[in-house]
């Protein structure tokens, strides 16, 4: 269930805010950030894999080798 809600997150066209007691869109994406934020490679991987972001093979393929 989370995989699908963050890599709808991520290429959702409404990233508005929720009231506090929900989990919105932009909540995922921002929590998505923080953790590229120590470990891009696992994002980079991350939004490959499941976001379909093909952008982010070059930098996968030269960080692997």
């Amino acid at each position: 269930m989370f995989k699908e809600r963050l890599t709808k997150a991520q290429v959702s066209k409404n990233l508005s805010e929720v009231p506090v007691n929900e989990i919105g869109d932009i909540d995922l994406v921002r929590a998505c950030g923080m953790a590229g934020a120590s470990n891009p490679l696992g994002l980079a991987i991350w939004r490959w894999r499941y976001a379909g972001d093909t952008r982010e093979v070059f930098h996968i393929a030269e960080a692997l080798s």
